[in-house]
């Protein structure tokens, strides 16, 4: 093979040298070369274009914002430096080896180093992580040669310090673990995974196991268009000069979940990325390391993102072209070039980084965007979907608190959990798929038998995707295979449930109460829908009653998470165990004997047979009765402490050599029980990840009937776009929720689009409930399009397929844009992407600038989304100033304001009432006199009010 042009064998040694350093053998079990296809290629390639070169490592770096040019040297010599103080510090010590080749083989993982019980950190790590990140004591360790920075921490604490590291800090980590030579006491130590911030899987590492943990990866479709294209992104400062509209550039997404195997693509634009993170919500993205230019477009995105910044990690080019072991899984998918780019180099670095190892995979399902309703990353935030706008200000508080998902999700099961943030950041577009889901849950909020029934069952779940794909990476444990068990036995439970609902007879609908409640399965087409929906999902599950069985009767119901534990087999689940386990009681036996016998010889109560990693096996007595036993020559003093002494024997030491080997015989047997348990899985593992996914549907489906019962809410239906969008007392299922626990009842409001009614002027005073109004109408749409039932007593609605917003004033440090260049750069993407089919709603435009710019702004952007792009709108605003140009004039616009009460003696009250009409007076001095502002001031802004504007403070 003999490469073209110096380029391409750049690309083939950069990945070369990515596989080599984050490639070696798993810890216990054996694995295959990762990419072997990218070895046999590249080699020969190597030795052919450059047999003379030397091989540098490649540079793992993952950075949150843009690196600059001199990073890669700087690296370079920080290397050179670390060996060169690795020389000077090793001497006989085979861990400081050890350190040594890890460090130069992962440079920018941090490594952590078993050492008996132990994880330890070393050299300039032991200071800059140990100490400084996890508040470590850090001392100086001292060899023949000289010393080094040492720190450590136990190794039953490791999980706590790996959600410090890759979870809050997102750090890369390696795991030198030590591996005992069989019938030796030596160890040996390499490194047996690489945790990042997207491959951490560990549940208790994650802050929650509810909410997907993808790795994302993002592939140009034409790098060179990209390059020329991006001129907007060299630098974030406002352009002195007029230039023209940047040229969006097309990019090939994909993102994985390796706990749950979640593997999906699609195509984006390099203008709508923003949301496309907001969406997907990635704990690490993937970028090719040469294209500076996406790399600058991603920073931006990261800085525009509403739930923080996931680090960037850089891959070599040559990833994204490289066939890889699953190719033919790709070519399954039929994957656009982008698509196909990214799935290849998203799937190379998950194997390099699991050390060979994929967990089991489907060809990628591909995101369709017209499928799903489009929202921009400021419109997520903005209507508080996935979490509020001040998460984490009330201590002890969820992240999702006081946001839709949290509101809604009421889930049994983390899988349905999943489910429902998935929908609720991409709702449906598609009607079919919608009443679907609308049906199961209306079977669920009328029989409420079934529910409760299934409910329980449900309770019983476990997460067995990610169990699955624990095991497949070799993470997992004996509690993984018994969470599957137990799983497939509630599976069988719960399709049982619904074959006896299908099959039997049809009652007749009860009797409505006072009391709202959703309708009862009336007519037959809709029972026929119902009945059919529940039919679909008991024929997909499938119950694999064999395989539980052979779980349950294999290991202990009490088994540890952790495959090295001793003894997590039931002694009777073969005649192999059956047997070690008869002669470990009959040595154990023996030893019991033994130590009797020695105590009642030698009157010697406190004689104790024990054993220890530093001094083997011995006899421990007290220091008055050690005397006894020193007379006689089959023992030999080994040590001598303040109150104890101890002995060496030869029939104690072959005696519990013998059940050391027992002992080890066993584990030997319930790893390879373990294994066959495992393999035996993984081959049901398609099943049993469709058998998840109905559960979860049904989770989410009986959720949304819990929450329709008790809040009253109702069934959407879906018209045409000739019929009416109507709402009739609506109410925003959060602000709802919140005044019910403190004995308030919620105003609601009605909402009205009718066919010649597109846009709705919404004036009003501060605090009259315009932005609870303004968000209101987009999450009852939101809801519905999920498929939910909604807070409303009557919902007819449009199938939308977009939501934009505009609410609320804020500025962006990160990229030097103050308030109004915010609220502007928002206002543009939604005149640039809105439908006529889209829901837009805005809340005061052009309020960060002059009043005269910003009510011409205001003007226009209202007349655009009136005249041009003709979409339902909702546009609050307290320029009083518009409403003589645009009531008049713009015959598709209705106004409505919010109700305030006032009295002859300054008294007042919101009404948080929408009514038909125009509000003049937006009451600026009511809101500041509640928000406690002095009175002296109060009075001096009412006489500069009437001096110079004639009006009285009310307005």
């Amino acid at each position: 093979m003999v490469l073209g042009n110096g380029s391409r064998y750049k690309r083939l040694a950069a990945l070369y040298r990515f596989l080599h350093t984050h490639t070696t053998h798993r810890a216990t079990l054996s694995t295959p070369d990762p990419a072997p296809t990218a070895r046999a290629l590249i080699r020969p390639a190597l030795s052919q274009a450059a047999p003379g070169a030397q091989r540098q490592p490649w540079q793992h770096t993952q950075t949150r914002a843009t690196t600059s040019d001199t990073a890669s040297s700087a690296e370079s010599a920080e290397s050179a430096e670390l060996a060169l103080l690795l020389d000077r510090t090793i001497s006989t010590s085979s861990v400081l080896q050890t350190v040594r080749e890890c460090r130069q083989k992962h440079p920018q993982c941090v490594l952590l180093v078993r050492v008996g019980d132990f994880y330890e950190l070393y050299m300039d790590q032991a200071d800059s992580v140990g100490g400084h990140i996890l508040g470590l004591q850090v001392v100086d360790k001292k060899f023949r040669n000289g010393s080094v920075r040492f720190t450590g921490f136990p190794a039953r604490s490791l999980l706590r310090y790996l959600e410090i590291l890759v979870s809050r800090h997102g750090m890369s980590v390696a795991l030198c673990e030590q591996f005992q030579e069989p019938m030796r006491r030596s160890f040996t130590r390499r490194v047996a995974r690489i945790v990042t911030p997207g491959t951490l899987i560990d549940d208790q590492c994650v802050a929650t196991t509810r909410v997907h943990s993808y790795i994302l990866c993002v592939a140009p479709v034409d790098a060179a268009h990209a390059e020329r294209a991006a001129f907007g992104s060299a630098a974030f400062d406002p352009p002195s000069v007029e230039l023209p509209e940047p040229v969006a550039f097309d990019l090939g997404l994909a993102w994985l979940d390796v706990a749950t195997g979640d593997f999906m693509t699609g195509t984006a634009s390099s203008d709508t990325l923003s949301a496309d993170l907001a969406r997907i919500r990635p704990s690490e993205i993937l970028v090719d390391e040469s294209n500076a230019a996406l790399r600058r477009l991603l920073a931006k995105a990261q800085a525009e993102a509403p739930a923080g910044c996931p680090p960037i990690t850089p891959v070599p080019g040559a990833s994204f072209h490289l066939v890889e072991p699953a190719e033919s899984l790709l070519a399954a998918a039929e994957l656009a070039t982008g698509e196909l780019a990214a799935a290849r180099a998203l799937l190379n670095y998950v194997q390099a980084t699991q050390l060979g190892l994929l967990p089991p995979l489907q060809p990628p399902r591909q995101y369709r965007p017209e499928g799903h309703v489009r929202m921009s990353a400021a419109t997520i935030q903005a209507l508080e979907l996935l979490r509020p706008l001040h998460a984490g200000s009330a201590p002890g508080s969820s992240p999702a608190a006081a946001s839709l998902l949290g509101e809604l999700d009421s889930t049994r099961t983390s899988a349905g959990g999943r489910l429902l943030a998935k929908r609720l950041a991409a709702p449906s577009t598609d009607a079919a798929i919608v009443e679907a889901r609308l049906d199961l849950v209306e079977l669920f909020a009328v029989s409420q038998r079934i529910r409760a029934r299934v409910a329980a069952h449900l309770d019983g779940i476990g997460d067995i995707e990610r169990a699955v794909n624990k095991l497949s990476l070799n993470c997992g444990g004996p509690h993984d295979l018994l969470e599957i068990a137990r799983t497939l036995r509630e599976v069988a439970r719960i399709k049982a449930l619904l074959r006896a609902h299908l099959d039997a007879p049809p009652r007749p609908p009860a009797r409505k109460s006072a009391a709202r409640r959703p309708p009862a399965i009336a007519d037959s087409g809709r029972r026929a829908e119902i009945l059919a929906a529940v039919a679909r999902k008991e024929q997909a599950m499938v119950a694999l009653d064999t395989l539980a069985v052979d779980i349950e009767r294999k290991i202990r119901a009490d088994a540890d998470r952790d495959v090295r534990v001793f003894g997590f087999l039931k002694p009777n689940c073969s005649s192999t165990v059956t047997q070690l386990h008869r002669d470990l009681r009959l040595k154990d036996a023996e030893r019991q004997a033994m130590q009797e016998h020695w105590q009642r010889q030698y009157t010697c109560a406190s004689l104790k047979l024990d054993t220890a990693s530093h001094l083997g096996h011995f006899i421990e007595v007290s220091k008055r009765d050690s005397e006894k036993l020193q007379a006689n020559a089959e023992f030999r003093m080994i040590q001598s402490l303040k109150s104890k002494v101890r002995f060496e024997n030869q029939r104690w030491t072959y005696l519990l050599s013998e059940i050391d080997m027992l002992r080890t015989r066993v584990q030997a047997e319930e790893m390879r029980v373990f294994e066959e348990l495992r393999d035996e899985v993984l081959r049901a593992s398609f099943v049993i990840r469709t058998n998840s996914k109905v559960l979860a549907d049904l989770d989410c489906s009986i959720c949304m009937a819990e929450l329709a019962s008790s809040r009253q809410y109702v069934r959407p239906r879906f018209v045409g776009p000739m019929e009416s969008h109507v709402v009739t007392n609506g109410r925003h299922p959060v602000v709802e929720s919140q005044l019910l626990d403190s004995n308030r009842q919620y105003v609601s409001n009605d909402c009205r689009f009718e066919a010649d009614t597109r846009v709705l002027l919404l004036t009003g005073p501060n605090m009259g409930g315009k932005s609870t109004y303004l968000r209101q109408i987009a999450l009852v749409s939101i809801m519905a399009q999920i498929g939910s039932f909604v807070p409303a007593d009557l919902a007819q609605l449009h199938i939308l397929d977009a939501i934009y917003s505009r609410i609320g004033a804020h500025d962006n440090l990160a990229l030097d844009q103050s308030t109004f260049m915010v609220e502007m750069t928002e206002a543009a993407e939604i005149l640039r992407h809105a439908t006529p089919r889209s829901l837009v709603i805005l809340d005061e435009i052009g309020r960060g600038t002059s009043t005269a710019d910003g009510v011409s702004i205001a003007y226009a952007t209202l007349k655009y989304l009136h005249d041009v792009v003709q979409c339902k709108a909702v546009f609050a605003t307290h320029y009083h100033e518009l409403i003589p140009h645009v009531v008049p004039t713009l015959k598709n616009l209705v106004p409505l304001h919010t109700a305030i009460y006032e009295d002859n003696e300054g008294g007042f009250a919101f009404l948080h009432k929408v009514r038909e009409g125009v509000c003049t007076k937006s009451h600026a001095f009511y809101v500041a006199q509640i928000a406690g502002i002095p009175r002296a001031v109060l009075d001096t802004a009412r006489e500069f009010a009437a001096n110079h504007f004639g009006t009285n403070g009310r307005e």
